[in-house]
This record gives C-alpha cells, sequence and structure tokens, in this order.
C-alpha cells in the first residue's frame, strides 16, 4: 500500500465479504441451493450472519481503536510543549498509519522541522515507529494502531 493513501474508517475494518471468504464452502453450498431447490431462506440466515458477525467484530476493533488513541493521548500529554504538535501528527496517523514526513507536513500545516522532531518525540515513547532507518524519505507507522487493524483482517482468515 502506498503511503500517501489515506485510509478511511469503512477501509479499515471488516468487511462482510470477509466473512464469506473465511466461510467459502458453506457460501457455495447455499447458492446452489438456492440455485437448485430455491432455498433462498437458509441463504438469508448465513448472509444475515455474516453481517452480524461483521459488524459486531467492527465495533469491536473501532473499540480498541478508541482505547488505542486515548491511551496514547495522554502518554503525548506528559510531553509538555511538544504535546500540540504530537497530538497533531496522532491523528494525522489515524487516517494514515503509515507515512512519510512530507505526508506528515501536508496533513498538518506543521512545518518539515516541526514534523521530524515530532516523530522523533513519539517514536521515543513508543507511539510511532520508523521503518526505513534511513536519512530523507523516513516512513512512519502508528504501529499498534495497524497492528489492530491487521488483527481485524487476521481473525476473518
Amino acid at each position: 500500500m502506498a503511503c500517501s493513501r489515506e485510509w478511511s474508517f469503512s477501509r479499515r475494518v471488516r468487511y462482510p465479504s470477509l466473512f464469506f471468504k473465511a466461510h467459502r464452502s458453506l457460501y457455495y453450498e447455499l447458492l446452489n441451493e438456492v440455485r437448485i431447490h430455491g432455498d433462498w431462506e437458509r441463504w438469508l440466515d448465513f448472509f444475515a450472519e455474516g453481517v452480524q458477525t461483521s459488524a459486531a467484530q467492527a465495533v469491536a476493533t473501532a473499540h480498541a481503536l478508541l482505547a488505542l488513541v486515548n491511551e496514547d493521548r495522554d502518554r503525548i500529554a506528559g510531553l509538555g510543549r511538544a504535546a500540540p504538535s504530537a497530538l497533531a501528527v496522532q491523528q494525522a496517523m489515524q487516517r494514515q498509519p503509515l507515512a512519510t514526513s512530507a505526508a506528515l507536513v501536508a496533513a498538518t500545516g506543521l512545518t518539515a522541522a516541526t514534523v521530524n522532531r515530532t516523530l522523533d518525540h513519539l517514536a521515543v515513547i513508543g507511539i510511532m515507529v520508523e521503518l526505513t532507518q534511513r536519512q530523507r524519505g523516513r516512513v512512519f507507522s502508528y504501529r499498534r494502531y495497524v497492528e489492530l487493524l491487521n488483527a481485524e483482517l487476521e481473525s476473518a482468515a
């Protein structure tokens, strides 16, 4: 995924299609039953279960993300004068949890120097992680945020 792509919340949480992919054989079996016997009731029950399961998991992920963001916001408050910039970067990283400092400059309106200093502060307190180990074009991750999103996808497999 390109670092400049912004993730919307709807793209982050489970799609019902992931439920159907995880239950592929039953999905096709029930579709075949509709085709052969017109058994729409079983198909609709299965579909409703998929939507309900997906929605419940999306709510759980949303709660976990909100708890993480609030916990990190409390930790950021301890940064003193750097806290307002750090909160702006954290907020931008919620929309784009993998980003370059240049993308964060554009997203926050902060100067490049402020963003880079802020990312260093956030890395020291364990909120952001620098992935590239380079001087220029560094890519940062809101690591625990990404882990929660990945856990959402892995639970579908």
